[in-house]
């Protein structure tokens, strides 16, 4: 709980930051932040650590943050979250199958935060592709969803980061939508 109230703090300042009207930050009925209009933003929390981001919605679709706590996921788990060529070519640039899974996992959780606000449905893991560069700091998307245009899946740009004590990644999609006729509703 305290995690969440921290993660709620940054929100607020990153609000603050942008120059936003200070308002409430609600939660929707899946659980995700409701931003004052005109805002689209993410908030991620794990094991003591809490970001927020913001922006203006004229500015960027959609954006997503994740920061994931230092671990190695079950090899079950990374079977579930990563297609088969997402983790050999991760595994293969960080030689750490367990690293290369984290991230992975944690860009997915920004892309899917980042898409939200334009989708508005859940997508499962095998849905998109997490193409990581050589240097693993930057990812492109791909999709393998009827729920996700691939225009919309290219318009994604992201970013990891290893840190100390995890991973983290973001991912923006610039405003306007690119292929947004295509867009389910």
């Amino acid at each position: 709980m305290a995690e969440f109230a921290l993660g709620r703090s940054c929100a607020r300042e990153a609000l603050q930051a942008l120059g936003a009207a200070l308002a409430g930050i609600g939660i929707g009925q899946h659980r995700e932040p409701l931003w004052p209009a005109g805002i689209v933003g993410s908030i991620s929390h794990t094991a003591g650590i809490a970001v927020a981001a913001v922006a203006h919605a004229d500015d960027f679709a959609g954006i997503g943050i994740d920061v994931e706590a230092a671990r190695v996921l079950d090899p079950g788990l990374a079977s579930l979250v990563c297609r088969p060529g997402e983790l050999q070519r991760a595994g293969s640039a960080s030689h750490d199958e367990g690293l290369a899974a984290l991230l992975v996992f944690s860009a997915k959780e920004a892309v899917y935060k980042a898409l939200w606000p334009i989708l508005r449905c859940f997508l499962d893991f095998q849905d998109l592709e997490i193409m990581l560069d050589a240097d693993l700091c930057s990812f492109r998307v791909r999709s393998h969803s009827p729920l996700c245009p691939p225009t919309l899946a290219a318009a994604v740009h992201g970013r990891t980061m290893l840190l100390e004590e995890g991973v983290a990644a973001a991912a923006w999609i610039p405003a306007p939508v690119p292929g947004s006729s295509l867009l389910p509703g």
